[in-house]
C-alpha cells in the first residue's frame, strides 16, 4: 500500500503526496516549506487542488462540489476562506480533513503516534487518516497558497461511478467515525442549486448552465446512490 509504505521509509520530516493526476504548481514545494514554517505546530497542511481542464464542464462542476466541502469542513469564517482563494494570500485555517492530492504531513507527529493508513478503506483512506489525527488531539490546517492542478474524469460515465463511491465512502466514514468531526450541513437542494447557479453567473458559465445543471443534478443523484449502497456501477 503506497502511502504506508511512504510512512514506514522515508527519513526525512516532511512528507508531502500529491496524486498522478495532478500537477504541481512550480512553486508547489517553495509554499510547502512556507506553510511548514509558518504552521510548525500541525500535523498535517492540507493545499488546494484547481480542477482542469478549467472552465470544462465536469470541473466547473467538480470545483463548486470541492469549494463547498472545504468551506463545511473549515473551522473559520467561510469568507476568509474565499478571499483567501482569490487573494492567493498565506493564511491557514483549521481543517477536519486531509486529501492527499496535496497535503503535507510533519512525520514528527505522525509518526510518534504511530498511525497509519486503514488499508480496509478502498477510497477515503486519507480522509480517514486526517480523522485519525484530529482523534489524537492533532491540528490540520488548510493552505490555499500551494496549489496543483487536478485533471478530472474525461467523461460522464466515469464521473458518476466516481461520485457514486465518494458517496459511499462518505456513508462509511460517517458510520466509523463520532459526529463532532462530520460537520458537513446538508443544504436544501433549491439552495444548493441555486448557489451553484451563482458560482456559475460569477465563474462567466451562463453560456453552458442548461449542460452544467444536468451534470450537477446527474452528480447529486450519483452521490446519494452511493450513499445509500445503491451502486449501478459497470464491472
Amino acid at each position: 500500500y503506497a502511502r504506508n509504505r511512504a510512512l514506514k521509509e522515508c527519513k526525512t520530516k516532511l512528507l508531502a503526496f500529491i496524486d498522478d493526476d495532478c500537477e504541481a504548481e512550480s512553486n508547489w514545494l517553495e509554499n510547502i516549506l512556507k506553510a511548514f514554517n509558518k504552521y510548525p505546530q500541525a500535523a498535517a497542511i492540507q493545499g488546494y487542488s484547481i480542477s482542469m481542464p478549467k472552465g470544462g464542464a465536469i470541473s466547473t462542476v467538480v470545483q463548486f462540489n470541492r469549494n463547498s466541502t472545504i468551506k463545511n469542513y473549515l473551522l473559520a469564517d467561510k469568507k476568509s476562506f474565499q478571499r483567501s482563494i482569490y487573494d492567493n494570500s498565506d493564511i491557514g485555517f483549521r481543517y477536519l480533513r486531509c486529501d492527499t492530492r496535496n497535503l503535507l504531513l510533519n512525520l514528527d507527529k505522525v509518526k510518534h503516534l504511530n498511525l497509519t493508513f486503514n488499508e480496509q478503506f478502498l477510497r477515503g483512506s486519507d480522509t480517514e487518516f486526517g480523522l485519525q489525527l484530529l482523534s489524537a488531539g492533532e491540528q490540520i490546517i488548510f493552505c490555499s497558497f500551494f496549489k496543483v492542478k487536478h485533471w478530472e474524469r474525461p467523461n460522464i460515465s466515469s464521473f458518476l461511478k466516481q461520485s457514486q463511491l465518494q458517496g459511499l465512502t462518505s456513508n462509511l466514514i460517517t458510520k466509523k467515525w463520532p459526529s463532532e468531526y462530520n460537520t458537513f450541513k446538508t443544504k436544501n437542494n433549491l439552495i444548493k442549486t441555486g448557489a451553484f447557479v451563482y458560482y456559475c453567473i460569477i465563474n462567466q458559465q451562463w453560456l453552458k448552465l442548461p449542460k452544467l445543471l444536468a451534470i450537477f443534478f446527474l452528480y447529486q443523484r450519483s452521490f446519494k446512490q452511493g450513499k445509500l449502497g445503491k451502486l449501478v456501477l459497470d464491472n
